[in-house]
């Protein structure tokens, strides 16, 4: 379900970058959000994640632990050499592998747009990562060994997940998207980019272009939140709309 900013043109949508493959009841609507926009956004480029990994971070040379955990299904034709990738890329793409997924909303919009050169970012590779600087290394090794430890269990929890989405149940996809994440973390991955992102929304909004924010949907989750944010910083008032442009989204 996308949200309204009150007194703009613009709509914050939230997505699930990676879906359970086979499942694409959602095209439809994002088809119509595209066809209403006239810019889009999103967190970051896809294509970004070779540069991701080539970017340095202040973790140093990766752990010995961290690159066992990875070798045997790490995508080195889609990312570059393991050995040459940073730490905090190479747990969220670790995090990822193993799943049976499709990607999501993000690679469509940038299909039916012709690519990615006309669509807005809200972070740069280098700010994402800035926002990892102080997470121990230990954290990344604990988190990528627990994930793969429990297959089944994150399989289920993604697939619970699609189905918070798909029912714009965010209470319901918050606790899924905090169950098993250290907080040290989430704070990187969810927090620190949230406020990051919302003053560029805030600012974004005053564009008279209808403008379609895609980011993930468990940024819009909690009191740190891109939907709090945005209300209690920015003192913007966000309504949710339904997923057809007739359902009171503006001309």
């Amino acid at each position: 379900m996308p949200y309204l900013i009150e007194g703009t043109r613009t709509l914050l949508a939230g997505t699930m970058h990676m879906v359970p493959k086979g499942e694409d009841g959602w095209h439809a609507e994002f088809r119509r959000a595209f066809d209403w926009s006239q810019q889009r956004v999103f967190e970051m480029h896809t294509h970004r994640v070779r540069r991701l990994c080539e970017e340095r971070t202040p973790h140093g040379p990766m752990p010995a632990a961290l690159h066992e955990l990875l070798a045997a299904e790490w995508p080195s034709q889609a990312v570059g050499p393991l050995q040459e990738c940073n730490v905090p890329t190479a747990w969220m793409i670790g995090v990822g592998m193993g799943m049976d997924a499709s990607p999501g909303p993000e690679a469509l919009v940038a299909a039916w747009a012709g690519g990615t050169e006309g669509i807005a970012e809200l972070e740069t590779p280098g700010e994402f990562l800035a926002g990892f600087a102080d997470v121990p290394a230990g954290d990344f090794v604990d988190s990528l060994r627990w994930s793969q430890q429990q297959r089944p269990l994150v399989r289920k929890r993604f697939e619970q997940m699609y189905r918070a989405w798909r029912a714009d149940d965010l209470a319901a996809l918050g606790e899924l998207r905090d169950a098993d994440l250290p907080a040290s973390l989430g704070r990187a991955m969810f927090d620190r980019r949230n406020a990051l992102w919302a003053p560029r929304i805030a600012a974004g909004a005053k564009s008279p272009a209808r403008t379609l924010v895609l980011v993930g949907a468990g940024h819009l989750c909690g009191p740190q939140g891109l939907l709090a944010l945005l209300e209690r910083e920015h003192g913007l008032a966000l309504r949710p709309v339904g997923p057809d442009p007739l359902d009171g989204w503006p001309a």
